[in-house]
């Protein structure tokens, strides 16, 4: 995603002959490691104009279900649309394509090697390339990492089902679908299934999904058996599933630093995407569309880089990424305390969500008074302590940052 949208962005900026993709796989498109919810403010924050086709389904709210089954909606502006991700990056590069971008697709790139002037000569089965500058949009296991002696990443694992609506029941975990003016049955929120027995430093969600619903989990362990095993403790039977996506998920907070020499870090590559912090996609699109206005304003000589330093004139928009919501240590901390909260805590907790003085749902959410009705109940000092420091987060989730 932060590849295609950094891409498309310098195409549009006006330099795109000077800009070289590589994409392994034949097909532009995406793995679909997530849900693939964004909200309108995604794109509305890195100027791409969102398009008809992309959207598959409205996405009204987010809920969150407790182990008990209680529902109380997350706060904030959550409207969005669950989005065909494949067609979107296809799009994104199609356009890039048209404009002057060199597109390498099915390349796979063997060696890197830096040169004295900072720059990098790049090498793939078939040609040589000479290059100024690597923005690495690589994923998880980003060989550019490796090569300026980073860490790996590390990861939690990730699965996810998908079904036609008539093929799954949910009325046993007391979600309710409802239909269009056609009468077919659908869904427009999302649902984040909490029980910290069964997703062990994780959760489980439930989407829309086109015509269907996808269903999937992302936590320590076997992800596969942790969903089956929630979905049987709740009488919500799982058929066979029309597809199957497992994939490893990059499970940390942006790093300290993006830019060495001549190479910039981004998206997943970064470390930029934590799947805890129900940012989505937008980490990618969000760093992919800062990286690009710099180069744009290093190409208009708004400041000029010294040769092999590009980080130089970088500080600023690494400065601005690593400062943004979704990088934030106080919504890493907030979120991994959800996630190690008792299953008694985060009951008592949702209970305390469904209704304020107004009468709406959730609207109490940051209300001091909801903070100390959960805390006056008892539980361990470690609960009180993972509370107090997932309700110090939520504005910051609640803004809606993904």
């Amino acid at each position: 995603m932060s590849g295609s949208t950094l891409a498309y962005l310098l195409s549009r900026g006006g330099i795109s002959k000077d800009v070289v993709v590589f994409e392994r796989k034949p097909i532009a498109g995406s793995s679909i490691k997530c849900g693939c919810g964004f909200s309108q403010g995604c794109f509305k924050n890195t100027n791409i104009k969102l398009k008809k086709e992309w959207r598959d389904n409205p996405l009204d709210t987010i809920v969150f279900v407790t182990p008990s089954l209680d529902n109380y909606q997350m706060g904030g502006e959550a409207k969005g649309y669950i989005i065909q991700k494949g067609k979107m990056i296809f799009d994104l590069l199609r356009s890039a394509g048209s404009k002057g971008v060199r597109l390498n697709l099915g390349t796979a790139v063997k060696t890197i090697h830096g040169m004295k002037n900072g720059g990098f000569r790049l090498t793939t089965k078939e040609e040589e390339y000479y290059l100024d500058a690597l923005i690495d949009c690589s994923g998880i296991n980003s060989p550019v990492r490796s090569h300026i002696g980073l860490k790996k990443i590390p990861t939690l694992g990730g699965i996810r089902y998908t079904y036609g609506y008539s093929d799954i029941d949910l009325t046993s975990l007391r979600i309710e679908q409802g239909t269009d003016e056609k009468g077919t049955k659908q869904l427009s929120a999302a649902f984040f299934l909490m029980d910290n027995n069964i997703f062990s430093g994780g959760y489980g969600w439930i989407f829309p999904l086109g015509r269907g619903l996808q269903v999937g989990a992302v936590c320590r362990g076997n992800p596969s058996k942790a969903l089956q095993g929630y979905m049987a403790l709740h009488g919500c039977r799982l058929p066979p599933p029309r597809e199957v996506v497992g994939a490893r998920i990059p499970n940390q907070g942006g790093e300290s630093k993006l830019a060495y020499g001549n190479i910039i870090l981004i998206g997943e590559a970064g470390a930029l995407v934590n799947p805890m912090n129900f940012a989505g996609n937008y980490p990618g699109m969000a760093c992919a569309s800062e990286v690009a206005e710099n180069i744009l304003n290093v190409y208009r000589g708004n400041p000029k880089p010294e040769i092999g330093r590009w980080d130089k004139c970088f500080r600023d928009s690494e400065k601005k990424i690593l400062s943004l919501p979704f990088t934030s240590d106080l919504l890493k901390e907030g979120a991994m305390s959800l996630y190690s909260l008792s299953n008694r805590t985060l009951n008592l907790f949702g209970k305390s969500q469904h209704r304020d003085s107004d009468g709406k749902p959730g609207a109490g959410v940051s209300s001091r008074r909801v903070v100390l009705k959960v805390l006056a109940s008892p539980m361990s000092w470690k609960d009180i302590f993972r509370l107090r420091r997932f309700k110090r987060s939520l504005p910051l989730l609640w803004k809606g940052s993904y």
